[in-house]
């Protein structure tokens, strides 16, 4: 493994953890404080964003995909919802840094060389013949 696929593999796990850790933590939570939770609501706030986190680090391309559009989307929706004129100084805040952290991370999984050498890497591993024949 090459420094730029190491650091791709970094960048890569840094941005898995931003995008599980959030609804799990929120999960987590939830359910700490005796709130109702549905079955579907932890499959899709717990599981889900694990599976997928976990998936991006193996490398898969179509997860890659599916994160920065997830992400673009995100923030791009938090960018718009910050020119409604009703909101706190903490809504504001909030949503800033929702837009600017997962426009950043979508940018990043996008275009970054590093994550794109890491990528090329994994599922160069991934195709390897081990079967030996």
């Amino acid at each position: 493994m090459t420094e730029d696929e190491r650091t791709g593999r970094r960048i890569t796990t840094g941005i898995a953890w931003l995008a599980a850790a959030p609804p799990v933590i929120l999960l987590v939570g939830l359910i700490a404080t005796g709130y109702p939770v549905l079955k579907t609501t932890v499959i899709t706030e717990g599981l889900v964003p694990v599976v997928m986190s976990w998936l991006l680090i193996r490398g898969r391309r179509w997860v890659r995909t599916l994160v920065v559009i997830g992400f673009g989307v995100n923030a791009a929706a938090a960018f718009v919802q910050l020119f409604r004129l009703e909101w706190t100084l903490t809504t504001m805040l909030l949503l800033s840094t929702d837009a600017v952290v997962h426009g950043l991370a979508a940018v990043v999984l996008l275009l970054s060389p590093q994550v794109r050498a890491f990528f090329v890497y994994q599922n160069r591993l991934a195709s390897l013949d081990l079967s030996g024949a």
